[in-house]
């Protein structure tokens, strides 16, 4: 049996294991022209498909805060094709939200990002508060970061052998995550 995540998005990651939880493919979407090149994700699951048995879970992923509509639109494009790419090719597959997996998978670590709400100091004038606030939203941005690393560390543990960073100096979130999806899939399904 093969086991398929997808973190779905031009940052993303496609990776499967099979049933010895053997990381057989690990990599980032594959992109080309800035659109997820669906013709070479389709052959990365045909050919798990091919091996033996596969089962896939897709990350359920909706609207963010601070998202335009554009990149929502584009978003849920790219989701799309790959939700008919899976059904094209006959494999069974799930949704499954960021949050069951995470919590499944990444269980006693701290992956969710803890942020306070930002609350403006009495008395203060404006220039002060938009300063706390840059401050707030910088603090922001790096707890998410922090708790996407966990699945990177959790996978750099797990799989030794698979290179999270390709050549570069962060690893990549996306095939980390993927990876963490097929390994929910694995006990899951």
């Amino acid at each position: 049996m093969n086991y398929i995540g997808i973190d779905p998005g031009l940052n993303g990651g496609i990776a499967i294991i099979d049933q010895d939880n053997n990381a057989k493919l690990c990599v980032p979407m594959p992109v080309k022209n800035g659109e997820v090149d669906v013709r070479t994700l389709a052959v990365y699951i045909q050919n798990a498909i091919k091996e033996s048995p596969t089962f896939a879970i897709l990350e359920k992923v909706g609207a963010m805060p601070g998202q335009g509509v554009c990149a929502m639109f584009t978003f849920g494009q790219v989701v799309g094709e790959i939700k008919a790419t899976l059904k094209m090719l006959k494999c069974p597959f799930e949704e499954v939200t960021p949050q069951k997996w995470k919590k499944c998978v990444l269980e006693g670590l701290p992956w969710k990002a803890t942020i306070s709400k930002f609350i403006a100091p009495e008395n203060a004038d404006e220039n002060t508060i938009a300063e706390l606030k840059k401050i707030h939203n910088r603090s922001k941005a790096s707890a998410k970061k922090d708790a996407k690393l966990v699945a990177c560390k959790f996978i750099e543990k797990r799989f030794p052998d698979v290179d999270l960073y390709k050549g570069k100096k962060n690893p990549h979130d996306g095939m980390a995550e993927s990876l963490c999806m097929a390994v929910y899939a694995k006990q899951n399904c």
